[in-house]
């Protein structure tokens, strides 16, 4: 199976919400610019990704893009969900509990109920793609077995036949960050085995689509699982399209890197250190005004303490946005009180914005330096006058995988990557 006229880059949907405007800016223009691939989950911030799409394809007059979704985590309103099955007596069977907060199904009444849930806020009548998200999480159970994983997978298999027939689903497939795996680790998830249960399922089945982490770092991709053929030969054989993913975020060996350069002006250190310093005097002000029956000296708090040490240094935005959305505005409205007002979040909220910028400049220090071993080892090509993300996908391309999807939650990350659309 192929997808000629499909853009070779995909938006991929993953932490993209409807309550960003930019995200939704971002989604519009990737349409408008040729993109007809989007690749979004049941869980992404849990399902506002998937309504962000139903309300802008509610108003787009092109041509219908593919989309795909997927299926598999318990988190967040997902936990109600299952528990309302539980009550009624479905999918109680094979649940992988992850701890409190955190499980995974492929149990066919959990998937039927995903694929309605999913249908629902995409606005549509069909999904192009479903696929079982991460199923090899079976694997964190206790003393688990590829035997039954096989069965779990030939229940939801037999079950997305059937949303083909109902016409709920076109096609269904499976996104696996193990698919590229060394076949001797312990939650790899083989193809091969994977295709012959599809095979037992129905001669003409619908299981036509792999997802799978790559990137110019991580290339087991590339690595030869099946007699003389990488996964991404072995797929083609098979007649299955496949898909990229977390093509610019890679695992190096000295921790996480992402493959972007980007160029900003920041303060220096010392320009930060002084910033801090008048929004932790200008805190301290209001803390004597407002909590005089009690002292309050802001430098003891064990947070603040921490927090003066590592806010400009911290090494990507994820993590930036952790310490400063779970920790640091949290105990800013805890010590202004109700009284806190826009004008007066203002300047913490500047020190957010720099500690996201120095996050990126650190990541694009390292990415820079992983680009020059890049070109000496001559897996890009060197010197070249374009942006490292295109040389990657360039390089992706090459090696014969189908599309690439790519997290494009700003306009100018669309624009970037709008030579990669079929209308360019």
């Amino acid at each position: 199976m192929t997808m000629q006229k499909l853009s070779r880059v995909g938006l991929g949907g993953y932490r993209m919400s409807i309550k960003s405007q930019e995200h939704e800016e971002a989604l519009r223009l990737a349409l408008d610019l040729g993109c007809n691939l989007i690749d979004t989950s049941t869980n992404y911030t849990y399902g506002d990704s998937e309504l962000l799409i139903g309300k802008v394809l509610a108003d787009y007059k092109g041509p219908r893009p593919t989309i795909i979704s997927k299926a598999g985590y318990i988190q967040g309103p997902n936990l109600k969900q299952y528990e309302e099955l539980r009550s009624n007596g479905k999918a109680k069977e094979d649940l992988v509990d992850l701890g409190q907060d955190f499980k995974h199904s492929i149990h066919p009444e959990f998937l039927e109920n995903q694929i309605t849930l999913s249908l629902a806020r995409l606005g549509a009548q069909d999904i192009d793609f479903f696929l079982l998200h991460n199923p090899e999480n079976y694997f964190k159970t206790k003393g688990p077995s590829e035997e039954i994983y096989l069965q779990r997978l030939k229940k939801a298999f037999m079950h997305l036949e059937e949303e083909v027939f109902r016409g709920r689903i076109k096609y269904y497939g499976i996104s696996s960050n193990t698919f590229p795996s060394n076949p001797t680790d312990s939650n790899y998830s083989n193809l091969e085995k994977i295709l012959s249960v599809a095979k037992s399922v129905a001669r003409n089945h619908h299981f036509k689509m792999i997802q799978f982490p790559m990137n110019l770092i991580e290339r087991g991709a590339l690595g030869q699982r099946f007699g003389e053929k990488n996964l991404i030969q072995f797929a083609k054989i098979n007649n299955l399209v496949t898909m990229a993913n977390r093509p610019l975020n890679a695992f190096a060996p000295d921790g996480f890197l992402r493959l972007a350069q980007y160029v900003s002006m920041i303060p220096t250190l010392h320009e930060c250190g002084e910033m801090l310093s008048e929004r932790l005097e200008m805190l301290q002000r209001i803390v004597d005004q407002r909590h005089v029956e009690e002292h309050i000296n802001i430098h003891e708090l064990p947070f603040i303490k921490q927090f003066k040490e590592i806010w400009a240094t911290l090494p990507t935005p994820d993590v930036v946005e952790q310490v400063f959305i779970c920790n640091f505005f949290p105990l800013i409205a805890q010590l202004y009180g109700s009284a806190l007002s826009l004008e007066e979040s203002k300047p913490y909220y500047m020190l957010y914005d720099i500690a996201l910028s120095r996050s990126r400049q650190l990541m694009t220090e390292r990415a820079s330096k992983y680009r020059v071993k890049l070109e000496d080892e001559g897996i890009i090509v060197p010197h070249a006058n374009q942006p490292l993300p295109v040389l990657a996908i360039q390089k992706y391309l090459e090696w014969g995988v189908d599309h690439v999807l790519v997290g494009m939650k700003r306009p100018q990350y669309v624009r970037e990557l709008q030579a990669f659309f079929p209308a360019n």
